[in-house]
């Protein structure tokens, strides 16, 4: 039987995103010169049904078809999943159950500070009473919850996480809508 994660999160686009990470970490292959692994990968995981994640390149090397941003923001994850790897003995392959269980979790963090830091832009424009509703409105009343809480290692968990960030530095009361360069450097890296 497939060693196949629990959960099956780091499959379908989640497969093309993180796909940096071990390539570059664990294979040192980031250019995807070697396929052997990843067909390894792919054989043992089964992330789809079919691997459209990358393409053929020329030479043989295969070619992500995801941006690299999204690896970026998994790193922490990912860097803690092959510690969990070493001290639990699980496979340091970069899609066993500590990768999928550190980019949830980490992933939830990350709606966890989503949650705070809209808060906070709530807080700058209204009392914390309607502060409070309108923000149970928007994580219970619309797709926020599942899209950043169910389903967080998606790329709109965090890219509502970077736009909070955006939305709240700047808007600190004295400098009320003023635009600094340094306060879009963390949403440029998604």
């Amino acid at each position: 039987m497939k060693d196949k994660p629990v959960l099956e999160i780091l499959n379908w686009d989640m497969f093309g995103y993180y796909l940096y990470l071990p390539s570059t970490f664990i294979y040192n292959d980031v250019g995807m010169q070697n396929s052997q692994w990843l067909d390894a990968l792919y054989k043992k995981y089964e992330p789809s049904s079919y691997p459209y994640q990358y393409a053929d390149g020329i030479e043989g090397r295969r070619i992500n078809i995801y941006s690299m941003g999204m690896a970026v923001v998994y790193a922490p994850g990912f860097f803690l999943a092959q510690v969990a790897c070493k001290v639990f003995g699980y496979d340091n392959d970069g899609y066993s159950k500590p990768f999928e269980f550190l980019a949830v979790v980490t992933s939830f963090l990350v709606f966890i500070l989503n949650v705070y830091l809209l808060r906070k832009v709530l807080l700058l424009f209204f009392e914390d009473k309607v502060s409070a509703v309108v923000l149970l409105v928007v994580v219970a009343g619309t797709n926020f919850f599942y899209q950043s809480g169910i389903d967080s290692v998606m790329v709109h968990n965090y890219i509502s996480a970077l736009l909070s960030q955006l939305y709240c530095s700047p808007l600190n009361g004295t400098r009320l809508l003023k635009p600094e360069r340094h306060y879009c450097l963390l949403p440029a890296l998604a």
